[in-house]
């Protein structure tokens, strides 16, 4: 038995069927449930043996996982995925269905290569940002304060409490803080942090086109 439909307060679950395109799967056995907020078709599924099916699951009107089966006898299984090209970054495998060829990366799955590919340029970016945004930098400054906490720094014309737990005053006068408080502060300019992505990913690219000739 699946459920369709709003099954809890904050929970929505739903079963669509590959034919052609995505559509919900039929029922047989139907039952229909509806307390308050509470609104959801329960039955068997009543298609085809080897028919494709996604399970879509929402919290709070986010969607938390979709997951994709196989229909046998009466019930799902997962489908088969195997290991096709390992790259520095994660893994990508491949799950071959009669209806559809599906990518897995990263524990997501995607319908087509260029939904995955987006995905992965958008995740290697996205690392290389939080891994220079976490760097440290140092910076001249002048010590004006100091309270148990933080230092009271003197940058050129701007003065910034500098929490201890972040940054380090050193009697040379350098700041070492990190690149986001840094930025954030407007001490460094976000353009130069974005060079520096730019520039760390452009080592990557010849990696990612592997994804275009041998996916």
């Amino acid at each position: 038995m699946i459920r369709i439909g709003k099954i809890s307060k904050d929970e929505e679950e739903y079963y669509f069927v590959f034919d052609k395109t995505w559509r919900y799967v039929k029922l047989k056995y139907k039952t229909w449930h509806s307390v308050r907020s509470i609104r959801y078709l329960e039955g068997e599924i009543d298609e085809s043996q080897g028919s494709l099916v996604k399970r879509v699951y929402k919290r709070r009107n986010k969607v938390v996982s979709v997951e994709y089966f196989l229909f046998e006898g009466d019930t799902l299984k997962d489908i088969q995925c195997s290991p096709r090209l390992k790259l520095s970054y994660g893994e990508i495998y491949v799950c071959e269905t009669a209806s559809l060829r599906i990518y897995r990366f990263d524990n997501r799955y995607f319908e087509d290569k260029n939904s995955l590919m987006e995905y992965i340029i958008s995740s290697v970016r996205r690392n290389m940002r939080s891994r220079v945004e976490n760097e440290t930098i140092k910076l001249k400054g002048v010590l004006e304060g100091e309270s148990e906490k933080a230092y009271l720094i003197k940058f050129d014309n701007k003065k910034l409490w500098v929490p201890k737990s972040i940054g380090i005053y050193y009697d040379s006068g350098d700041v070492e803080i990190p690149v986001w408080f840094a930025e954030k502060q407007g001490l460094i300019s976000k353009r130069d942090n974005e060079t520096k992505v730019n520039s760390e990913y452009k080592k990557m690219e010849e990696e990612i086109n592997r994804l275009i000739f041998e996916l």
